[in-house]
């Protein structure tokens, strides 16, 4: 009785959290949200913090805590979503997983390449959200990561992304 009980409370905890980030986007006028990690690319967020990602028709809104970042597509030069496992093969080797991730996804996907081979072999998974996009003052495009964890289907964050600029999806190259 005790389990069931517990189980129960559990699941109205759940729905209420999903709710509140349900609301939360309805708010900020977001069509898609999700939870993720910031790897690398937002300035003043450290690497492995949790946030909140959503996707409305002209913007991506960051908000970790209190903090808040708002990216307009017009600055977006390049999205692309992958699975850590395109990254990441079983055999290790720093340099070789630097060269398939950077010819694949450029600078960001060299750095997680290579990271990727330290240690011993182990499985891997989730998902990686990286965008590319123009700062204020530079010409140079620079790099955002999120890894996406247990989204499964993090392709529809690119597509929902590329509807809002498709001339984004015409692109056969990224320049590195």
């Amino acid at each position: 009785m005790a389990g069931a009980l517990l189980l129960l409370l559990l699941l109205v905890v759940a729905v209420w959290l999903w709710r509140k980030e349900a609301r939360e986007a309805k708010r900020l006028g977001a069509k898609l949200y999700t939870a993720a990690f910031h790897l690398l690319g937002v300035p003043g967020l450290e690497p492995k913090k949790i946030v909140r990602l959503f996707f409305a028709d002209d913007r991506l809104i960051i908000r970790s805590g209190k903090q808040t970042f708002e990216l307009n597509y017009d600055k977006v030069t390049a999205i692309k979503a992958a699975r850590k496992t395109d990254l990441i093969q079983k055999n290790k080797s720093v340099i070789g997983r630097g060269v398939v991730g950077g010819v694949a996804f450029g600078g960001v996907g060299a750095i997680v390449g290579a990271l990727s081979a330290v240690g011993g072999k182990k499985a891997t998974k989730g998902n990686l959200l990286i965008v590319y996009y123009e700062p204020d003052g530079q010409d140079e495009p620079q790099p955002m990561a999120f890894d996406l964890r247990k989204t499964s289907r993090p392709a529809r964050f690119e597509k929902f992304v590329l509807s809002q600029r498709p001339e984004l999806a015409a692109q056969d190259y990224i320049a590195l």
